[in-house]
């Protein structure tokens, strides 16, 4: 399970295949593609590496707002959370965390290199 940081404290993001129904039901969506859509992925013997630069953010920041939501049901709907609850968190580094978090847990990629 992933801890993330936030002004409001650290919280629990955990991956499933019940976040993707959450994600699905809370945006109309799909993570995976989502998540993926855009990125330039590029996999070799030590895992994959992912261009940043053509991520879809928004879509991390959804990603990080299912996996808490999976890990504490009674965590607010995304417009609420992104609002008062996410204040603090270092997007940049959350962004590769969730990725090699969804990886090892959906996947089982295991730790993947993120680039």
């Amino acid at each position: 399970m992933l801890v993330v940081d936030s002004a409001n404290g650290p919280f629990e993001v955990k991956y499933s295949f019940y976040t993707l129904y959450l994600y699905e039901q809370e945006f109309g969506s799909d993570l995976i593609k989502d998540l993926y859509g855009n990125a330039m992925v590029a996999s070799d013997d030590e895992g994959m590496s992912f261009d940043f630069s053509a991520i879809n953010w928004t879509a991390v920041v959804k990603a990080l707002w299912a996996g808490a939501k999976c890990a504490n049901p009674k965590l607010p709907r995304f417009s609420e959370w992104a609002d008062t609850g996410s204040d603090g968190i270092d997007l940049f580094d959350a962004a590769g965390r969730v990725i090699n978090e969804v990886n090892k847990e959906l996947f089982r990629f295991g730790v993947a290199a993120v680039s």
